[in-house]
């Protein structure tokens, strides 16, 4: 017990604990989630741009409109992966699939994947705001007990 005293540390310094850790998770969670709100949506953009033109330059033989639909949530995106799958093997089966088509097919493919995967985390990290801001006003409730406590029982 006296080597734990020797470094400073309390074993009755809960509320000092308690209000560090809100602090850590509230500077991580807001960190994290204001860089993911702000990155998901550019980046879905930005590809969203790309499958198009893509999508354009394959003309009749773009994969089916099906393979890239609005995810809602884990279900669809792997309801869609494995339809996306079995439409990419019957692509190889095919023979009058030119190697220029089925490399543009499956670039087409892997960007609506990252699409869908990216509309899961929008909906996701849209709501970080609801981990978030409970903790800071929790944070906010322990920060005031903390120096209420040291004015109060200071010495």
């Amino acid at each position: 017990m006296s080597r734990i005293n020797s470094v400073g540390v309390s074993p009755n310094a809960n509320l000092a604990a308690l209000n560090f850790a809100l602090v850590s998770l509230v500077v991580v969670s807001g960190l994290t989630g204001r860089y993911l709100y702000g990155f998901i949506p550019r980046a879905r953009a930005g590809h969203v741009l790309a499958y198009a033109e893509l999508v354009a330059s394959l003309g009749d033989t773009a994969p089916p409109a099906a393979l890239r639909c609005e995810c809602r949530g884990l279900g669809d995106l792997v309801g869609l992966d494995l339809a996306r799958r079995r439409y990419l093997r019957e692509l190889v089966r095919d023979p009058t699939a030119t190697p220029e088509r089925q490399r543009a097919t499956r670039r087409s493919i892997m960007l609506a994947s990252r699409i869908s995967g990216l509309e899961v985390a929008d909906r996701w990290f849209s709501r970080w705001t609801l981990f978030h801001r409970p903790l800071a006003f929790l944070l906010l409730g322990i920060t005031t007990l903390h120096v209420l406590a040291h004015f109060a029982y200071a010495t």
